[in-house]
């Protein structure tokens, strides 16, 4: 039980998953349409003869299916972020307590308790079981408070029956739902972080940028790549052995997370090599270099880095083609790198590919 109480978040690679397979718009565009249907099923009933009788019930039912539509904004303009998601989760959960509570018939207000299932199993898909379980605790109240109103108008064993039914859905779906997702994201966690500076591999880095190029749709926007090398990192290796030289490595590592952009991708693609790669209007990077350089001087001292850059207008991409157009400014990021290093080191070099691309060549 503690193991399974500390099972990490399965948010990120989950996202890096759905990015890297070219699933995000298909899985945005499910979630949208059924969190979407799902949000009508109260307003529905406001039409019905079973439905809410108060103006109360009335007003809480439309509330929670506009509530319901607005939750879908995140995933129709992009994937949300972690805080995004959960918020959408628990404001969904919000929704159909609220819509259990506003029904006059309570046979409807328990059945309605199953909606729990739809929040629940979502969380328990990307997050953590500690929000799985606060989701099904707000379903068993719900589903108590339904049943002791049906219990008290004169149908106890059909209160009963109801109540271990819709229990035991929104106990077995979502949690089944979180062992399977866990048991099944191991080894792709294992595969696809670096186990020293839990930051991306090479393979995982490519396929998510892949994946993150070809989810922006804007085609005036820009790839930023940069590639980073430490100076004279093997020279500490030498001095002060391969522990101090790991733990340069793991201080890197955060200085790269912490000063890149929120939706960059870091990754470790050698042994003392970095790579950064940001989706962006300007076709600038200059300003991401410099935090990187100063970031990495400042977290991993006395190590510097030597930072190349190249920037390429994502309409180039669609005509070279996603993975040539990536290899492109990668290998063209490295050369930037290896000038900077041969300047001495602790600079940055920025080379950025034109917009066209040359008929001959293409």
């Amino acid at each position: 039980m503690r193991r399974w109480w500390q099972l990490p978040d399965h948010f990120d690679w989950l996202t890096g998953y759905l990015l890297t397979r070219g699933m995000m718009v298909p899985a945005r565009t499910l979630l949208a349409a059924m969190v979407g249907s799902l949000a009508l099923v109260p307003i529905l009933l406001v039409f019905s003869n079973f439905g809410p009788q108060s103006t109360v019930g009335v007003v809480v039912s439309w509330f929670a299916g506009v509530a319901g539509w607005v939750t879908m904004v995140p995933y129709v303009r992009r994937w949300p972020t972690r805080n995004q998601s959960l918020t959408v989760s628990f404001v969904a959960t919000a929704c159909v307590a609220a819509v259990c509570l506003a029904q006059s018939d309570p046979l409807i207000s328990l059945v309605a308790c199953i909606g729990f299932v739809t929040p629940a199993a979502y969380v328990a898909f990307l997050h953590t079981a500690r929000y799985t379980t606060i989701i099904f605790c707000v379903a068993v109240v719900m589903t108590a408070v339904g049943a002791a109103r049906l219990a008290t108008s004169g149908q106890l064993v059909g209160a009963i029956a109801l109540f271990w039914f819709v229990v035991v859905l929104n106990a077995v779906i979502p949690f089944g739902v979180q062992t399977i997702v866990h048991a099944l994201g191991a080894d792709v966690v294992r595969s696809e972080w670096d186990p020293l500076t839990g930051l991306l591999t090479r393979r995982a880095f490519y396929q998510r940028l892949s994946g993150l190029v070809a989810e922006s749709g804007s085609a005036d926007r820009n790839l930023l790549v940069a590639v980073i090398d430490l100076d004279r990192f093997k020279n500490l290796n030498d001095t002060q052995g391969h522990a101090a030289g790991d733990r340069a490595l793991i201080a890197v590592g955060r200085a790269l997370s912490r000063n890149s952009d929120e939706d960059a991708l870091v990754g470790r693609t050698g042994g003392e090599e970095f790579v950064v790669a940001t989706i962006s209007p300007s076709a600038n990077p200059a300003h991401l270099a410099m935090r990187l350089r100063a970031g990495i001087e400042k977290a991993a001292a006395p190590l510097t880095a030597s930072v190349g850059t190249a920037s390429v207008p994502l309409l180039r991409l669609r005509v070279t083609g996603l993975r040539a157009g990536i290899d492109e400014a990668i290998t063209t990021a490295d050369a930037a790198m290896y000038a900077a290093k041969r300047a001495g080191g602790n600079q940055v070099r920025h080379s950025q590919l034109p917009a066209e691309v040359d008929d001959s060549t293409a």
